[in-house]
């Protein structure tokens, strides 16, 4: 689910390989409805909001293989 400017609500169906773009701040949602494990690759203009991620146990976070 995404939340517009204007309040309304859109929800999405994404499939491997969908792309969703969200603006700083933009409250959003996902939930996995289906039987596989979803994985998301999550990138951040400015560090810090990958914070919630790391705290939420049933996420795991992997770190760049070079870091």
């Amino acid at each position: 689910m995404i939340e517009k400017e204007d309040g309304s609500r859109e929800t999405r169906k994404v499939y491997p390989g969908t792309m969703i773009s969200l603006q700083r701040g933009q409250y959003h949602s996902t939930y996995n409805v289906g039987t596989g494990v979803l994985r998301i690759l999550a990138c951040y203009e400015f560090a810090g909001p990958e914070a919630a991620l790391r705290a939420d146990p049933g996420c795991t976070v992997i770190p760049p293989k070079n870091a």
